[in-house]
Protein backbone atom coordinates (compact mmCIF):
# COMPACT_ATOMS: atom_id res chain seq x y z
CA UNK A 1 0.00 0.00 0.00
CA UNK A 2 1.35 3.42 -0.83
CA UNK A 3 2.00 5.61 2.17
CA UNK A 4 2.42 9.32 2.13
CA UNK A 5 3.93 11.62 4.67
CA UNK A 6 4.35 15.35 4.57
CA UNK A 7 7.22 17.08 6.20
CA UNK A 8 8.71 20.49 5.57
CA UNK A 9 6.64 20.86 2.41
CA UNK A 10 8.10 17.72 0.80
CA UNK A 11 5.77 14.87 0.01
CA UNK A 12 7.29 11.44 0.32
CA UNK A 13 5.57 8.39 -1.13
CA UNK A 14 6.73 4.88 -0.45
CA UNK A 15 5.41 1.73 -2.02
CA UNK A 16 5.66 -1.64 -0.41
CA UNK A 17 5.31 -4.81 -2.49
CA UNK A 18 5.30 -8.34 -1.27
CA UNK A 19 7.68 -10.91 -2.68
CA UNK A 20 4.79 -12.64 -4.51
CA UNK A 21 3.75 -9.34 -6.15
CA UNK A 22 7.32 -8.77 -7.33
CA UNK A 23 7.53 -12.33 -8.65
CA UNK A 24 4.20 -11.98 -10.47
CA UNK A 25 5.34 -8.70 -12.03
CA UNK A 26 8.63 -10.21 -13.14
CA UNK A 27 6.87 -13.23 -14.68
CA UNK A 28 4.47 -10.94 -16.56
CA UNK A 29 7.32 -8.86 -17.98
CA UNK A 30 9.26 -12.00 -18.96
CA UNK A 31 6.16 -13.44 -20.67
CA UNK A 32 5.69 -10.21 -22.61
CA UNK A 33 9.31 -10.29 -23.79
CA UNK A 34 8.94 -13.92 -24.93
CA UNK A 35 5.73 -13.04 -26.78
CA UNK A 36 7.32 -10.09 -28.59
CA UNK A 37 10.39 -12.14 -29.57
CA UNK A 38 8.15 -14.99 -30.75
CA UNK A 39 6.03 -12.71 -32.92
CA UNK A 40 9.15 -11.10 -34.41
CA UNK A 41 10.65 -14.53 -35.16
CA UNK A 42 7.43 -15.78 -36.76
CA UNK A 43 7.21 -12.69 -38.94
CA UNK A 44 10.84 -12.99 -40.04
CA UNK A 45 10.34 -16.70 -40.75
CA UNK A 46 7.33 -16.01 -42.99
CA UNK A 47 9.42 -13.68 -45.13
CA UNK A 48 11.94 -16.47 -45.66
CA UNK A 49 9.15 -18.92 -46.51
CA UNK A 50 7.89 -16.63 -49.26
CA UNK A 51 11.39 -16.26 -50.69
CA UNK A 52 11.87 -20.04 -50.63
CA UNK A 53 8.47 -20.66 -52.23
CA UNK A 54 9.32 -18.31 -55.11
CA UNK A 55 12.66 -20.10 -55.61
CA UNK A 56 11.00 -23.54 -55.52
CA UNK A 57 8.36 -22.46 -58.04
CA UNK A 58 11.00 -21.05 -60.37
CA UNK A 59 13.12 -24.21 -60.20
CA UNK A 60 10.07 -26.41 -60.75
CA UNK A 61 9.06 -24.31 -63.78
CA UNK A 62 12.56 -24.68 -65.28
CA UNK A 63 12.54 -28.47 -65.01
CA UNK A 64 8.80 -29.02 -65.56
CA UNK A 65 8.77 -30.89 -62.23
CA UNK A 66 5.58 -30.98 -60.17
CA UNK A 67 4.80 -32.38 -56.75
CA UNK A 68 2.48 -34.84 -58.50
CA UNK A 69 5.32 -36.15 -60.68
CA UNK A 70 7.59 -36.51 -57.64
CA UNK A 71 4.83 -38.34 -55.76
CA UNK A 72 4.28 -40.67 -58.75
CA UNK A 73 8.00 -41.52 -58.88
CA UNK A 74 8.08 -42.21 -55.13
CA UNK A 75 4.91 -44.32 -55.27
CA UNK A 76 6.23 -46.42 -58.16
CA UNK A 77 9.55 -46.97 -56.41
CA UNK A 78 8.00 -48.04 -53.10
CA UNK A 79 4.68 -49.46 -54.32
CA UNK A 80 2.95 -47.28 -51.74
CA UNK A 81 0.81 -44.15 -51.47
CA UNK A 82 2.33 -40.64 -51.16
CA UNK A 83 0.98 -38.92 -48.05
CA UNK A 84 3.27 -35.88 -47.65
CA UNK A 85 5.76 -33.92 -49.76
CA UNK A 86 8.15 -31.00 -49.25
CA UNK A 87 10.48 -29.19 -51.59
CA UNK A 88 14.01 -28.41 -50.40
CA UNK A 89 17.02 -26.53 -51.70
CA UNK A 90 20.05 -28.59 -52.59
CA UNK A 91 22.85 -27.67 -50.19
CA UNK A 92 25.63 -25.62 -51.85
CA UNK A 93 24.13 -26.03 -55.32
CA UNK A 94 21.43 -24.81 -57.66
CA UNK A 95 18.26 -26.79 -57.84
CA UNK A 96 15.80 -28.61 -55.62
CA UNK A 97 14.91 -32.01 -54.32
CA UNK A 98 11.45 -33.20 -53.37
CA UNK A 99 11.11 -35.28 -50.23
CA UNK A 100 8.02 -37.47 -50.51
CA UNK A 101 6.74 -39.54 -47.61
CA UNK A 102 5.07 -42.73 -48.75
CA UNK A 103 2.94 -45.16 -46.76
CA UNK A 104 3.62 -48.75 -47.87
CA UNK A 105 2.94 -51.94 -45.94
CA UNK A 106 2.04 -49.93 -42.83
CA UNK A 107 5.39 -48.12 -42.76
CA UNK A 108 6.46 -44.61 -43.73
CA UNK A 109 9.32 -44.24 -46.20
CA UNK A 110 11.01 -40.89 -46.95
CA UNK A 111 11.93 -40.77 -50.63
CA UNK A 112 14.18 -38.12 -52.20
CA UNK A 113 13.31 -37.25 -55.77
CA UNK A 114 15.62 -35.20 -57.99
CA UNK A 115 13.92 -31.91 -58.84
CA UNK A 116 15.30 -31.86 -62.39
CA UNK A 117 15.06 -35.46 -63.55
CA UNK A 118 12.25 -36.85 -61.41
CA UNK A 119 14.38 -39.86 -60.52
CA UNK A 120 14.48 -41.36 -57.03
CA UNK A 121 17.82 -40.52 -55.42
CA UNK A 122 17.47 -42.44 -52.16
CA UNK A 123 14.95 -43.61 -49.60
CA UNK A 124 14.77 -44.71 -45.98
CA UNK A 125 12.16 -45.89 -43.53
CA UNK A 126 11.16 -43.24 -40.95
CA UNK A 127 8.82 -42.88 -37.98
CA UNK A 128 7.17 -39.53 -38.78
CA UNK A 129 6.42 -37.02 -41.52
CA UNK A 130 9.10 -34.50 -40.55
CA UNK A 131 11.87 -33.54 -42.98
CA UNK A 132 14.47 -36.32 -43.17
CA UNK A 133 16.32 -35.69 -46.44
CA UNK A 134 16.23 -39.48 -46.81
Amino acid sequence: MPRSSQGAGIAEVTCEMSRSQLTTGFVCVAALVVLVVGIRTAYAHCGKCLTDAKYFGSEMDKSKMTLAKAADAAEKDTKGRAVHATVQRIDNAEGIIVEVHVLADGKITAVLVDGKTGKVLKKKQVDDLEGHAA
